[in-house]
């Protein structure tokens, strides 16, 4: 790796740490917040969805505005949104005021998260992609699950116009970064021509792969603590539950990142996580104790963290610097789209029956995305490499 490569990693991945970091601080707080203001129940849902709503829509076109306009402008706006938001929402006291500061915090995402990771792929060179997403993922990871419990502890030892504050104060971290760090260094330079969006089976199956996955997270993240809830397990129990999944998502990733630069066909991987995946989602719900639960739960975030992490690193290298915004778009509006879309479609009908047989229902998404992959990987054994 040259010197600016490391350069620019470090500054993509320090950057993201500390976006990250400020957005899950908040993320767990906002639900008990809306509550404490006398928001109902579905506004709470209302307001986790706007999230997911833009973020799932904007992806696309602002990750084609980063391949024409360049990836700088739009990791900044993702910053400076990131940075706003979290001093907003103390202002926010009624439940239009917080759809409005959360779809900004979509908006947000949908700038930033596309435009980093096409970023990373822009700088990295040759068999360094699959090494420097698993490194600037890792760290996505480790703020994804270090946000939550900082930001629990501090609203319990402070307030929640504390808490918001502090993680106003990381993101401006991470703004300041982008600010000051990208232009010291150079961006990479971008072909600011073609409109055009290189798609082959590899590609396709690399987005349904994560489509199918998200599907599955969706449910898992949205029921799965009530089902803890209702077997008697306490809150600390059920963050066991998902630190373990956070875990071994972010312990994963570093190795599966170099062993990924060598696979000539990712659809083994892709299949093997999502196979993984499909499985805990079929038995989680059937198990009623702690520690076995969280074996799944680790399972099921390795599946989680080989399937986000192959995924990225293809579409990252196949596509070409021109379209690899819009296809990092379309790779995470099939991710957010996922986990907005399932939670709703699969609430009705655990409501309707049960744990067991919403969760079962769920898996068969990723049976059958299991067979499309299949199917796509025996097509490609017949195109030479």
């Amino acid at each position: 790796m040259s010197s600016k490569e490391s350069r620019l990693l470090t500054i993509a991945t320090a950057m993201t740490f500390t976006s990250y970091l400020a957005q899950f601080m908040r993320s767990p707080i906002i639900p008990l917040y809306a509550q404490d203001i006398g928001i109902s129940i579905e506004g709470v849902g209302l307001i986790s969805s706007v999230f997911m709503l833009l973020a799932s829509t904007l992806a696309i076109p602002l990750g084609l505005v980063s391949d024409r306009l360049g990836r700088r402008r739009l990791i900044l706006l993702g910053a400076a949104l990131t940075t706003l938001v979290s001093f907003l929402f103390p202002l926010a006291k009624s439940l239009a005021l917080l759809l409005a500061v959360n779809a900004l915090a979509g908006l947000g995402s949908a700038a930033y998260s596309p435009s980093m990771t096409a970023f990373v792929g822009d700088f990295s060179k040759g068999p360094s992609v699959g090494r420097n997403l698993g490194f600037y993922t890792t760290a996505m990871q480790v703020a994804m699950s270090l946000g939550p419990a900082i930001g629990g502890a501090v609203r319990d030892l402070t307030s929640y116009d504390v808490t918001f504050a502090l993680s106003g104060v990381i993101a401006c971290i991470a703004l300041l970064l982008g600010v000051l760090a990208i232009p010291s260094i150079g961006e990479v330079k971008e072909e600011r021509h073609g409109w055009r969006l290189e798609v082959d089976s590899t590609i396709a199956s690399c987005w349904i792969a994560t489509l199918a996955t998200s599907f599955l997270w969706g449910v898992s993240s949205s029921y799965l603590p009530l089902f803890g809830r209702d077997l008697g397990f306490t809150a600390l129990e059920i963050g066991l539950m998902f630190a373990a999944q956070s875990l071994s998502n972010a312990i994963g990733r570093a190795p599966l990142g170099y062993l990924s630069d060598r696979i000539k066909r990712p659809h083994l991987p892709l299949i093997a996580g999502l196979g993984l995946g499909t499985l805990v989602t079929a038995t989680v719900t059937h198990v009623n104790s702690l520690v076995p639960i969280m074996g799944l739960m680790a399972g099921f975030g390795f599946a989680i963290g080989t399937v986000t992490l192959i995924s990225t690193m293809i579409v990252s290298s196949k596509l070409p610097q021109r379209s690899r915004g819009i296809g990092m778009g379309v790779y995470y509006t099939n991710f957010y789209g996922g986990m907005a879309v399932s939670p709703a479609v699969m609430g009705q009908v655990i409501a309707s029956t049960n744990y067991q047989t919403g969760f079962s229902l769920t898996s068969i998404v990723g049976i059958a995305s299991i067979v499309v992959l299949a199917l796509a990987w025996m097509r490609s054994r017949r195109v030479p490499t």
